[in-house]
């Protein structure tokens, strides 16, 4: 069956709403900040989150379903639109059309595109490809000194 799992951070005001409003539910967990974020997203069939740029790579590296919730302005706009536009992921202001497409995402032909465009524009090895970028830079900058 189905299970949500709340990845609450450090946010106690909001980790409280919640627990009040769904603590009593079985098929929903609350939790509290963790370090296991990978392999949660490992156990996801569909992830929610807001854009951050993080949490929307690792997700997409991950090649799960994306679906963003309402960013933050700023960065996180830009996110979303980054993202939407190449595939990466949906979003839609309206709750209830942002609900609707998140449904039929759970289902794997609904699926396909977004997959095959997060494979295609978010490298597997993106860690590594930004790791061996910034040791370059760094002896570049060293060797010009």
């Amino acid at each position: 069956g189905e299970h949500i799992l709340v990845l609450g951070g450090n946010n106690e005001r909001m980790k409280q709403r919640l627990r009040i409003r769904y603590g009593g539910h079985p098929q929903v967990s609350i939790l509290d900040f963790t370090t296991q974020v990978p392999l949660y997203m490992d156990a996801c069939d569909l992830v929610f989150t807001k854009p951050g740029g993080l949490t929307s790579t690792e997700a997409a590296v991950k090649n799960l379903p994306l679906v963003h919730t309402a960013p933050i302005p700023g960065c996180e706009t830009k996110n979303a639109h980054f993202f939407q536009q190449h595939l990466l992921s949906i979003s839609e202001k309206n709750p209830d059309m942002l609900l609707n497409q998140a449904y039929a995402l759970a289902y794997e032909a609904a699926q396909r595109a977004m997959l095959a465009a997060q494979r295609k524009h978010i490298p597997r090895d993106a860690a590594e490809q930004i790791y061996r970028h910034i040791v370059s830079e760094t002896m570049l900058k060293e060797r010009a000194v």
